[in-house]
């Protein structure tokens, strides 16, 4: 059959897929660097879906509030190309920028007290908040929980 030198040229800058590291390797690395663990987890499957699912129904405050941002900078990026950090979304929240679409994420797909404590940590006020969301119920439409829960 021919070869298709063109679509060689299209792949040739294309990065190479990822190999796969040989088992032999990474029992090598772990005998060299102390900071990995041998052999697996230390819990159980069963101990850890215990954990999760004692969990469950837990409100959302009894995490650290870093591992709120966290979620709530990862909830609003996760269906975009264009990727904001933690303090320009506070910074629209703050100035009422509600054509962001990050904004729409934050009001309607994360929970009401993950909003609350995010815009505490990042210092957008109360009121700079409920501001940010009633305009942004005038502008889409759509009733946002955080004000019905005043």
């Amino acid at each position: 059959l021919p070869r298709d030198h063109g679509a060689e040229r299209a792949f040739a800058g294309a990065a190479a897929p990822p190999q796969r590291v040989p088992e032999a390797a990474v029992t090598r690395r772990r005998a060299t660097d102390p900071g990995l663990p041998d052999g697996p987890p230390s819990r159980s499957r069963e101990e850890f879906l215990a954990r999760v699912k004692a969990l469950r129904g837990k409100p959302v405050n009894w995490l650290e509030p870093r591992a709120v941002i966290a979620c709530v900078v990862s909830t609003v990026n996760a269906p975009r190309r264009n990727q904001i950090d933690a303090v320009a979304l506070a910074a629209a929240l703050r100035d009422g920028n509600v054509e962001l679409p990050q904004v729409d994420s934050f009001f309607l797909e994360t929970d009401v007290d993950a909003q609350r404590i995010f815009a505490a940590e990042l210092g957008v006020p109360q009121e700079a908040l409920l501001r940010a969301a009633e305009a942004y119920t005038a502008l889409s439409g759509y009733d946002v929980p955080l004000l019905s829960t005043r």
